[in-house]
Parts: C-alpha cells; structure tokens; sequence
C-alpha cells in the first residue's frame, strides 16, 4: 500500500498524469488517513470558509485538544513546528505567518457535524 501511496504522490500528481484511477485516489486516502494525524485532523476540525480565518496558536490549541481525545488513533502527533509545516504546505503560508485566510477551525465534533449539515 505504501508503493501505491509513493506512486499517486509521486507519479500522478506531480507529473500530472490523468485521469488518476478512483481507487488509486481511495485507497491512497485511505492509507494516508490511517497513519496521518494533519490529515484526521483535518478532516475532524477545518473547512476551507471564504471570510474566515483561523490563528496558528488557536489552531495549535485546537489540536492539541483534539489529540489528547482521540489518542494513539489519531497517529504521530506532531509538534507545533510540524503542524505550521503541514498547514502552510496544505493552505500556503499566511504572509503575516500566522493567520490562515479563509479557513474555519471548529471545537468539537458536534460544531463541524452541524456546520457540515448546514452547509450541504
């Protein structure tokens, strides 16, 4: 599964060859997502939201919270260092370098799950 990974990171996205399969694209997610605490993270507490915006320390706070409540589940957790790293690599690096543009951060899983019904 890791070689399936390298091979859509490295080959499909960055070259830029299309149509990337769907279960390349499943089955990459799926694996990233099992190991990958930026990605559950993610996934769990952010959404892109024109108009918002989000501080690292409070995004920082956030995910501390939310790393102590799912535990070994939510895999490696990262530093703070890592975390800015992985948020500037996925939302580009804020140019005040610290305040991520258009982007939502959420408390609790019952805040996004309403945000997400709100907005479906």
């Amino acid at each position: 599964m890791a070689r399936l990974v390298h091979i859509y990171e490295t080959q499909y996205l960055k070259q830029g060859i299309e149509p990337i399969p769907a279960i390349v694209r499943q089955e990459s997610d799926n694996y990233r997502s099992m190991f990958d605490s930026f990605g559950k993270f993610k996934q769990a507490r952010l959404r892109p939201v024109a108009g918002e915006e989000a501080a690292i320390k409070e995004i920082w706070r956030i995910y501390k919270q939310w790393s102590e409540m799912v535990g070994s589940a939510g895999g490696k957790r990262l530093s703070m260092m890592e975390l800015q790293k992985r948020m500037d690599d996925e939302f580009g690096a804020p140019p005040d370098k610290k305040t991520y543009k258009r982007l939502r951060l959420f408390e609790s899983d019952e805040d996004i799950e309403e945000y997400d019904k709100e907005s479906a």
